[in-house]
């Protein structure tokens, strides 16, 4: 017999773990690709930053606040 219990037990085990794996990466992937916009809040932290460290005043950080949403 080619499919004892031990070939059979493997076999199933690891294609359970190899389709697990490929589901999560498409997951991941369709997150990465598609979710909220890092670029966004990271430019937005940015210029938080550059205010809390008196770069730029209040004004010009409405101003470039408003323009980044």
């Amino acid at each position: 017999m080619l499919m004892g219990r031990g070939y059979m037990g493997f076999s199933m085990g690891l294609g359970f773990i190899l389709m697990l794996v490929f589901w999560v990466a498409v997951i991941w992937l369709i997150f990465e690709l598609f979710g909220k916009g890092h670029e966004k809040t990271d430019s937005l932290e940015i210029l938080k930053s550059r205010f809390a460290r008196g770069e730029i005043n209040k004004r010009q950080f409405e101003q470039m606040k408003k323009e980044l949403l």
